[in-house]
């Protein structure tokens, strides 16, 4: 009797504490601590369900090609560490570090690393996208997109047992300013020049990616992204406040092209006697659309080239594409305008001739004119 006593109260003690060890939190696991002193990690590991099963797992980013003297301003790389289960189930799983990895790239960020899960593509499987951005200060300078790839058999040496899957990359861009959005991502590249002028690119993917071919391992051959949908010259920090009042002749006839369906708008960008010979709608072909004003839904400006003496009279060089309210193109054209500085060092715009082909540059500093694409 006391045998059995003895074993109702030891199997009751067993089955309490195995209660009590399950209700605490999961034991703190540092990560960080398990790289080499040549790749100094960056803050803690991440919890994310990069795979959507459920589970949470950890990524890591560290440091590569460290900067002498400056830890913190070398380039990022980053790894997701994945539990994986064996063939014996009496052993715990363990935990398989898969790389994250770009096409001819050797790193992800140059400042700093944010990581988010969001659907960002719409066609392939239904599963979040891992997005890493490059952040500089506030500004994204960088944007890439994984996709977990449960079936992805990695390469290694021959009879080495590889856990099967790996992260996709479905595209990264750098820039100046970039905004990833649904099936979308807008890139903004500054030109640097007098005019504080830029690029704006707006991506969209395709068959589930922006590459134009399917990625699948570091080592196969160069991928490249798509060509963008659109692209254009804007302002890089955005429109000036009073586009009649610049001090650069090229803003203005950027500006003229930005508001070109705004008669109240643009009429102050000329002078009286231009706007008189021009017409309040810049009749057909007078501006450089081939479609007519009514016809016009907007103007992408692709490149300006511009005289650097800012002269009495200058000559601005436009060419340009004009959508139609059915979202197709006008064929590309290229202009020449003629625009006056005005006493208080403010620009008009005083007339326009078709051509100027030879004027443009596909890089800035072209002499006699300056500009970029």
């Amino acid at each position: 009797m006391r045998t059995a006593q003895a074993f109702i109260v030891l199997a009751t003690l067993l089955l309490s504490g195995c209660g009590l060890f399950r209700e605490k939190e999961d034991p703190y696991v540092d990560l960080t601590k398990i790289l080499p002193l040549d790749r100094p990690t960056i803050g803690q590991a991440i919890r994310l369900d990069v795979d959507g099963v459920g589970n949470k797992e950890w990524l890591v980013f560290y440091h590569i090609d460290l900067v002498g003297g400056n830890p913190g301003g070398s380039p990022t790389s980053a790894a997701v560490y994945r539990p994986q289960s064996v063939k014996d189930t009496r052993m715990p799983p363990y935990l398989v570090p898969a790389l994250l990895w770009l096409p001819n790239q050797g790193y992800l960020c140059l400042f700093t690393c944010e990581a988010s899960m969001e659907e960002l593509i719409s066609a392939g499987p239904n599963l979040q996208e891992l997005v890493i951005r490059d952040k500089r200060g506030t500004d994204t300078v960088g944007v890439a997109l994984f996709r977990w790839n449960a079936q992805l058999q990695p390469e290694g040496a021959p009879g080495e047992e590889l856990a099967i899957g790996g992260f996709v990359p479905l595209g990264h861009f750098r820039g100046d300013f970039i905004q990833a959005a649904k099936d979308s991502v807008t890139v903004v590249r500054k030109h640097y020049d007098r005019s504080n002028l830029a690029t704006r690119e707006i991506y969209l993917p395709e068959a589930g990616r922006y590459y134009q071919q399917e990625v699948q391992n570091v080592d196969g051959p160069p991928s490249q992204l798509r060509s963008p949908q659109e692209a254009e010259i804007v302002f890089a920090p955005g429109p000036p406040e009073n586009p009649a009042e610049v001090k650069l002749p090229e803003k203005l006839v950027l500006a003229f092209y930005q508001n070109y369906r705004n008669l109240s708008e643009i009429e102050s960008y000329f002078t009286e006697a231009a706007w008189t010979k021009l017409g309040r709608r810049c009749s057909e072909n007078a501006c450089g659309c081939a479609s007519k004003y009514e016809d016009v839904s907007r103007v992408m400006v692709k490149q300006l080239a511009y005289e650097s003496e800012l002269k009495k009279t200058t000559q601005v060089v436009a060419q340009i594409v004009c959508m139609r309210n059915d979202n197709t193109p006008d064929p590309l054209s290229t202009v020449t305008w003629q625009v006056q500085r005005q006493d208080a060092s403010t620009w008009r715009l005083a007339d326009v001739v078709p051509g100027g082909e030879g004027y443009l540059c596909p890089r800035a500093g072209c002499p006699p004119f300056g500009g970029g694409e």
